[in-house]
Order: structure tokens, then sequence, then C-alpha cells
């Protein structure tokens, strides 16, 4: 698959945080934007290091990469996918970040003592495995995410989206449902899409639905 290059011409840029390998449907829902925004699709894993175990330079690392764009572009809009979307919500209080786009966070985790403890599947750790990033530590850092993410949100002052699968059993769903009650922000809206009985990256109806919503979001 061939990403648009960063293009010095546009003054306008989309960049998008997917963690590991960036999924397909998501690149097709923002390449027509193409015309308008220089697209840029970063891998997140260059700004992990847990060589420095230190769990904060790998959201460190994503803010100084988007410091750099803010250098050659007049707006920058954040676009995260999943875990990248909690990325993504971390760097929303920066100043030259004009809007943000959240698409299905992963925002669930247990509370233990006080704090939210992040969870991840076998099939996440088997990656980390085959990265050779040390899982422990991996933890620590995405739990720590997991924890400003909300409060990051709240700060913010750009306009934020949030497109979240509809389905009223999901821990997700439920997660971001109470995150958002307790934002009750006028630039943070959340809007459900899809069926629950369908991946709505995979419903070509739903991905249409998230299309116009995602232009609509960005104007011009």
């Amino acid at each position: 698959m061939k990403f648009s290059k960063i293009s010095e011409i546009k003054k306008k840029i989309l960049v998008v945080f997917d963690l590991f390998t960036m999924d397909e449907n998501i690149v097709n829902l923002v390449k027509e934007n193409e015309n308008k925004y220089a697209l840029d699709f970063p891998n997140l894993l260059n700004f992990y290091d847990d060589s420095e175990k230190n769990i904060d330079t790998w959201i460190r690392n994503c803010r100084v990469y988007l410091g750099e764009l803010a250098k050659k572009y007049d707006e920058i809009t954040l676009l995260g996918y999943s875990r990248g979307a909690i990325l993504a919500g971390n760097c929303s209080t920066l100043p030259f970040i004009q809007k943000v786009i959240l698409i299905e966070p992963s925002y669930w985790y247990m509370e233990y003592q006080g704090e939210k403890k992040a969870f991840y599947s076998e099939k996440l750790n088997k990656i980390l495995t085959d990265e050779n990033i040390n899982t422990a530590l991996f933890s620590i850092a995405y739990t720590k995410l997991i924890n400003e993410f909300d409060g990051q949100i709240k700060q913010a002052d750009a306009e934020i989206l949030i497109l979240q699968k509809l389905d009223d059993y999901s821990i997700e769903s439920k997660m971001m449902n109470r995150l958002y009650r307790y934002l009750n922000k006028q630039k943070v809206k959340l809007i459900q899409v899809g069926t629950e009985e369908q991946d709505f990256l995979l419903d070509e109806k739903t991905r249409n639905m998230m299309k116009l919503l995602i232009n609509n979001f960005l104007g011009d």
C-alpha cells in the first residue's frame, strides 16, 4: 500500500495515528481529502523507546514530531484510531492542533486502587513480543496514557469529534459514553455509528456515513 507523501505546498495537514500497521480502512476514510490536505501516516512505534525506561518518552516524542510539522503547516488536524486514538487524545492539548478526530478509541480498563489499568489482548502481546518491546514497560506506558486521556481532552481547546461503534453492550462503548458525560464540553462531539452486529469499518454503508461526518467536521 502506498501512502501519500507529505506535501510542502499544502498549508493543511491531516496526521493519522494508528498504533502498529495502518488500517487500510482508515486510510480510505481520509484519502479523498488529499486534494486539500497533506496526509501523514507516521509509525508510532518509531516514537516509542523502552530502552530509556522512561514512560513519558513515547508521548513526548509524538508531541515533538507534531511540533516539527507545526513549523511547516498553518493547520494541523489529528486523527487517531483505536490505540492510536488514545495517543491522539493525549496530544490534543498542543496549542497548534485545531481539530482532533478519534475513531473507536481503545478506552477500556479496570479500576484498581483508584487507577485505571489498561487492558490489552494476547494478540497485542504477540505483536509487542515480535517487535522486541518489553511488554511490562509498554503496559505501564499505555496505562499512563489511559489515565491522562480524559484530562487531556477536557483541557484541549481543539474541536474534537469522537466516532464510536453503536454497541450498547461493549465495555468501550459504555466507557466512552461515561467519558462524554463527564467532559460535558461544547467542543467535543460523540457520534455513534453502525450496528451492534457488524464491524463498522467493514460495513460499506457505515464507512460512507463516517466519511461524510469526517468531511463535514473538516469543513473548508
